[in-house]
Order: structure tokens, then C-alpha cells, then sequence
């Protein structure tokens, strides 16, 4: 086989790939490294295969196989993040992706994992903004990184300026439950309870079974003593519905209610 077919069979299994046709991919790409063991493209789409088939550890050592093999690739760098976390080594994964970043400053996927990682595992909102704003300043209309920072806010307990991020995400995509249900938050903490309100409907429309956003819409509804709804969103929270409530149930549910509830389910 020379390079020509060679070169067919890889951009044939990155097709297949691409349609989720991962078993014939698997199948060029076995072809492939049996002429050439070292060709960069084929290990790198088989050890993206075998991360796709939650075979992490033989993935991981392809990677490395081809950082050894003097590979400075962003992409590589970025898939081997994505394993060590899935494998919860987070210090690994920011050590990827900061190489994925190092090499090519604009890989967005990198910036945006950086940034939630910063944020939720290692609390460092500042760290955490500015992998954000780094991407806003490469794409201006990013939800996710409007979303980001706005969270960034949140932990920050600057509740203006995390509603502002909250809202460009929610109008660049409309249809982003999440940016929703943070929005609410964020104005539920300004004391704009309609209008948080109004926004954690829109996270419960488009997702129905949001269980964050029933909890917050129940949290709005008691400071505006509005007890009726209260009590629908909590048990909207709770996945109980009304008519399977006994009649005189404390409200709001108690964990001992529920226990005793799950119990005598199981009698």
C-alpha cells in the first residue's frame, strides 16, 4: 500500500468517524497501522476510538505515544485532558489543557474546560474569568463563556454584572436551560423575583424535568408568599405529584416524610 492509499484510507476513516461509523472507522484504521505503525493520524483517530468505547487507559496510552513521538498537537493534548478527567485527575487534566492552549491559544474547548475546572474544582474564579474572557474576545457571541462568567459572578456574589453575562448568553441562544435557570438566580439574589421567576420558566419549558430550577422558582415563590405555587414547584422539585401526597403532609416535605414515604413503598 503507498502513501496515496494510505492517505485515502485516513481521510476515508475520518468520514466514517464523522458519521458515527465508528466500527468501520476502527476497521481502516487497523489497515492503516498495519503498513505504518507510526502514522500520527491513524493513532490518534484509533485512540479516539477507544475513548469512545470507554477503554480510557489504552486511549491514554496512545496519546502519550504520540506526545513521545514529538507530536505538538493541541488536539492531542486536548483528548488527553478529556480523559484524565473522565478518570477524575483533575491536576492532569489542567496540565493537558494548558498545553493544549499553549500551543494554540484559541482552542476554545480547552479554555472553556479550563475555566470550569478552575471554577468548580480548584474555586479559582479569577483563574477561572479569565479563560472566559479569553474566549469572548475570540468569539463575542460564545454562550457557554457568557455563561461562564456569569457564574464566575455568581461565586463572586456580584449578582449585576453576573446578570449582564447571563443575559447575552440567554440571547445569543435562547434555547440554553441552564444560562436560564443562573439568570433567575442571579436576579432572585437582586431581590427581581418576576423577573427570576419568568427566567426559570423558561428553564423549565425547555426542560421539564430541571430539577435546579424548580427548586429556585419554589426559593422565589416563598419570598413572594406566594404558598400555592411554592408548593406545586416543590413538588415539581421532589418528582411527587399531588395527588400522590398524603393529605396531611408537612409542607415543605421533610427528609424524614420522604424516608418514611420511600419505606413504607417498600413494605
Amino acid at each position: 500500500m503507498d502513501e496515496e492509499e494510505i492517505s485515502e484510507l485516513d481521510s476515508k476513516a475520518k468520514e466514517l468517524i464523522s458519521k458515527g461509523k465508528l466500527d468501520e472507522a476502527w476497521e481502516l484504521i487497523s489497515k492503516i497501522l498495519e503498513e505504518d505503525p507510526k502514522h500520527e493520524s491513524a493513532i490518534f483517530n484509533k485512540a479516539y476510538l477507544l475513548s469512545q468505547k470507554g477503554k480510557l487507559d489504552e486511549a491514554l496510552d496512545l496519546f502519550e505515544k504520540l506526545i513521545d513521538m514529538d507530536l505538538d498537537d493541541s488536539e492531542v493534548w486536548y483528548n488527553k485532558g478529556t480523559i484524565h478527567f473522565r478518570r477524575n485527575e483533575y491536576s492532569e487534566t489542567l496540565n493537558a489543557f494548558d498545553m493544549s492552549t499553549t500551543i494554540n491559544p484559541r482552542h476554545i474547548d480547552s479554555l472553556l474546560r479550563k475555566g470550569w475546572l478552575y471554577l468548580n474544582h480548584k474555586s479559582k474564579t479569577d483563574e477561572a474569568r479569565i479563560c472566559y474572557d479569553k474566549v469572548t474576545k475570540i468569539y463575542p457571541d460564545h454562550p457557554r463563556a457568557w455563561h461562564g462568567k456569569g457564574v464566575v459572578y455568581l461565586h463572586k456574589e456580584i449578582y449585576d454584572l453576573a446578570s449582564d453575562c447571563l443575559l447575552k448568553a440567554v440571547k445569543i441562544d435562547p434555547t440554553y436551560a441552564k444560562a436560564w435557570c443562573n439568570l433567575g438566580v442571579a436576579y432572585m439574589e437582586l431581590e427581581k423575583f418576576d423577573l427570576g421567576i419568568s427566567c426559570l420558566d423558561n428553564a423549565t419549558d425547555l426542560r421539564l424535568d430541571y430539577k435546579n430550577a424548580w427548586f429556585n422558582k419554589f426559593r422565589a415563590y416563598e419570598e413572594k408568599g406566594n404558598k400555592k405555587k411554592a408548593r406545586e414547584c416543590h413538588l415539581k422539585y421532589m418528582g411527587i405529584d399531588e395527588d400522590d401526597l398524603d393529605e396531611n403532609a408537612d409542607f415543605p416535605l421533610t427528609e424524614a416524610y420522604l424516608e418514611k414515604r420511600h419505606e413504607e413503598r417498600d413494605i
